[in-house]
């Protein structure tokens, strides 16, 4: 039997654009695309020439460890600690994905759905965080957000009783596709609420590198907390879309270590 989600045949919504906007152009329109957010700039240079070295140092192909080699896991968690002053393990606390689509796609076949819990979303979001409920049968709930919110559910109009329905919350600050970001307040009442309500905030932070002068709040901001799951990616902040180089960072453990399998 065919998922029922994908007997729906639907469309990734930033394919079915970028292939109009395609045809616009080979009728000679001017099209200004704001679909998907390429890189205009090349990538780092010494990025390319550290690729380089370890090609021509390594000419055969094998395999890499599917979580990602201890080299690459110790530079992800210094790299924590310098820029966010947080302590994660490598083994424990990181591992490697191919930028964050696929892991944040993939994050909800480590829960049991029969149970009725719920994903939570924007109603202006990321369109994977729904395609990946709704592929998994996972219950998913879409929380209204407005202008006057600043594109972000107002965490204080939901009751305790509706809450204790959430087994995943997902959050994107800076918001795709608004760049609305939250401040630190925000992010301690929220997980304040996953602690008192066991569920887990699925911080999507792919763009939380970008910014004018002060870095946006972040989960990694808060070390003391298990209650989040951070989904990292080179493509954005690194001008790297088509390398898929990222990481998932948590200080829980047990989460970690079932999404690894």
């Amino acid at each position: 039997m065919i998922n029922s989600y994908l007997k729906e045949q639907k469309e990734y919504p930033l394919a079915v654009i970028k292939r109009r906007a395609e045809q616009l152009k080979t009728e000679g329109k001017d099209v200004i695309d704001l679909t998907i957010g390429d890189p205009q700039e090349p990538t780092f240079p010494q990025a390319i020439q550290s690729i380089k070295q370890f090609m021509d140092s390594h000419p055969v192909s094998q395999y890499p460890l599917a979580t990602g080699s201890h080299q690459y896991l110790s530079a992800v968690s210094s790299w924590a600690k310098s820029n966010y002053g947080i302590e994660l393990e490598p083994i424990t606390h990181v591992f490697s994905s191919n930028g964050s689509k696929e892991a944040i796609f993939l994050f909800p076949l480590v829960f049991d759905w029969s149970d009725g819990k719920e994903i939570w979303i924007s109603s202006v979001s990321y369109p994977v965080y729904e395609a990946s409920a709704r592929t998994f049968s996972a219950p998913v709930r879409k929380l209204k957000v407005t202008k006057e919110t600043g594109f972000f559910p107002d965490l204080t109009t939901i009751s305790s009783q509706e809450w204790e329905k959430c087994r995943l919350y997902w959050i994107n600050s800076p918001h795709n596709p608004t760049s609305m970001t939250v401040d630190r307040g925000y992010f301690q009442d929220l997980l304040a609420l996953a602690e008192k309500h066991g569920f887990i905030v699925c911080s999507d932070e792919c763009y939380n590198e970008l910014y004018e002068k002060e870095r946006p709040a972040c989960s990694l901001d808060f070390g003391d907390s298990d209650r989040w799951i951070a989904f990292r990616s080179l493509s954005k902040r690194s001008h790297m879309t088509g390398f898929r180089v990222g990481a998932v960072m948590s200080k829980n453990t047990e989460i970690l270590a079932f999404f690894r399998l």
